[in-house]
């Protein structure tokens, strides 16, 4: 079990959340948060164990899975009851080469083809946007750092 996930405050900014009703913004809560899930955002998931810790009805629970499906926040495997948080890679990359390693380990270890492939998708997906964040970062920088303003010398000393 993880010890520690994070947990974005831009959760609730988000328009796909705002547009749910209060049943699935808690399960969404639970599935990005709870005891089962793992590096890649992706676990299996039997709906016995979801509703033994949330409380809820199997019925209550499909209704808010199913809304959460609906809008494209989760993925759901039925044949292999595995969850995927599909912007997991986000709000959660890998840190290091280690965590990176056990994040690619856990892709590895999903059952579901198509969730395994979504999975990919967003590990690649999301690290491509961090190096072109990273890029437009060290872009600026270096524009700034080449700016006449800064070369003037009583500008200069301001700094």
């Amino acid at each position: 079990m993880r010890v520690f996930t994070k947990f974005s405050p831009s959760f609730w900014n988000s328009a796909s959340i705002r547009a749910l009703g209060v049943d699935p913004i808690f399960l969404m809560l639970y599935l990005i948060t709870n005891g089962h899930q793992n590096a890649c955002g992706c676990y299996p998931l039997p709906d016995g164990y979801a509703i033994s810790d949330i409380q809820w009805s199997l019925e209550k629970y499909h209704s808010a899975r199913t809304a959460l499906v609906d809008s494209k926040l989760i993925l759901f495997d039925a044949d292999t009851s595995e969850i995927l948080v599909v912007k997991w890679f986000r709000h959660n990359p890998a840190m290091n080469p280690s965590h990176r390693k056990a994040i690619v380990g856990a892709i590895e270890g999903i059952a579901s083809e198509s969730l395994r492939a979504a999975a990919w998708q967003g590990l690649i997906d999301a690290e491509a946007e961090a190096r072109a964040k990273q890029e437009a970062k060290a872009a600026n920088a270096a524009a700034a750092s080449g700016s006449p303003l800064l070369r003037t010398p009583h500008l200069a000393r301001i700094k």
